[in-house]
């Protein structure tokens, strides 16, 4: 695959297809920074988990809605809710259920990436969370400025000049300048002092920095990383921001480590895991609560 793409930046490359590209993704780094190498090594060997799979499917297919409306309209289905629920869990009756592709199932409780002429079938709540997310991002006024851009759903193929990695990525939304990568999130909470959380939590300042170099070593002029936290239940709120520079600049610090890091395991061959022999000791937050249940303890005697 890479000798059909080689370096630069491309559109129309399947989501499916991006991920089995070579070169390094700041994904695998965070990975192998909450984990170790040597996960990073099974995850990289042995790509079909169906947990992460089906979660890929929807993020997928939010994206498709709001990026690529076309795309949803023409790929994407759903049978509708199931009028015949007996409010027991999940059984319903035959005569709720329809039939699609030779296949039976209801809306509500279809099963995952079920295809029918060619399309994803997706259940009725799915199909609900995927509309409800395009049209509160397309009525934003911040948003959709945002997204009133030619190159959407990009993917970038570069070489790091320090470690010599072939690295890639996949920019949500481009500016038609060239300086504004936007990222679509989908989010638990849009609230800024939560998202804030976030951004640190899932590395997204890491994400920042890797798209904005990447697009650089391109030649683009990018300068800001954009997001678009939305969240994932009703009403559907959302907030637009950017990543500040400081949180970037924090971001490339910790990158630039995990990066020398993995080149030097693909040089040499070897994924360790975790480093051992260690001392066992307590979390930093233990140490304050075992101080307060010990004073709670010694004022009650």
């Amino acid at each position: 695959m890479q000798e059909e793409l080689g370096v630069g930046l491309f559109s129309g490359v399947a989501e499916d297809i991006y991920h089995q590209l070579p070169g390094v993704s700041q994904s695998q780094l965070k990975y192998m920074s909450e984990w170790s190498p040597k996960h990073l090594k099974w995850k990289k060997d042995h790509p079909d988990d169906p947990e992460e799979s089906d979660t890929l499917a929807l993020g997928g297919a939010v994206h498709d809605a709001v990026l690529l409306p076309d795309v949803f309209d023409a790929q994407y289905m759903t049978a509708g809710p199931c009028e015949g629920v007996t409010g027991k869990g999940n059984q319903c009756s035959n005569a709720g259920k329809d039939r699609f592709g030779g296949h039976w199932f209801c809306g509500t409780h279809a099963p995952k990436d079920q295809e029918r002429d060619g399309g994803v079938v997706l259940t009725a709540r799915e199909y609900e969370v995927c509309m409800g997310i395009r049209g509160s991002v397309h009525t934003d006024p911040d948003a959709s400025v945002l997204l009133n851009c030619e190159r959407k759903e990009l993917t970038a193929v570069w070489e790091d000049e320090a470690t010599g990695l072939l690295c890639r990525g996949r920019f949500d939304c481009l500016s038609d300048d060239g300086t504004v990568i936007t990222d679509l999130k989908t989010a638990r909470s849009a609230k800024p002092e939560l998202f804030n959380k976030a951004v640190y939590q899932y590395g997204y300042n890491l994400q920042a920095y890797h798209y904005l170099s990447g697009a650089r070593a391109l030649g683009l002029p990018a300068e800001v990383f954009a997001c678009i936290p939305v969240e994932k239940v009703e009403p559907f709120c959302l907030c637009v921001g950017q990543v500040d520079d400081e949180a970037v600049e924090a971001g490339g610090k910790e990158l630039r480590v995990l990066m020398r890091r993995f080149a030097e395991c693909a040089e040499s061959g070897h994924w360790p895991g975790y480093r051992s022999p260690t001392v066992f000791t307590l979390p930093a937050y233990a140490w304050k609560q075992i101080e307060e249940r010990v004073d709670n303890a010694e004022v009650e005697e």
